[in-house]
């Protein structure tokens, strides 16, 4: 898909969202300034438009990713702690981490 038909999908499913979302007086200004030449009788088969449709997937995989993200910093960051934890041997001798003011 060339740059200028990737353009031309783009502004079709905004002109399609605005029209299903009862912005049908933008949606006009919108067709008519970028110059829209496309049957608005044959939108895409969307109930609540495309453009909803792929925002409403994208969100759901964004923010699954991010809880994963997220949880996989958390198991980082405890075995951190559970490392910083365990004494270390330096020759014969153990050297306990020091320990933090809990009451900050």
């Amino acid at each position: 898909m060339g740059d200028s038909t990737a353009q031309r999908t783009l502004e079709r499913y905004l002109y399609d969202y605005m029209v299903k979302n009862n912005m049908g007086h933008t949606a006009e200004i919108f067709r008519r300034e970028a110059n829209l030449c496309f049957d608005p009788a044959l939108p895409p088969h969307s109930p609540q438009g495309f453009l909803h449709e792929w925002w409403t997937i994208f969100h759901d995989m964004f923010r699954s990713r991010m809880a994963a993200n997220e949880a996989q910093r958390d198991e980082d960051d405890s075995v951190l702690v559970m490392q910083s934890e365990e004494p270390m041997k330096s020759g014969n001798e153990v050297i306990r981490p020091p320990h933090q003011d809990s009451r900050r």
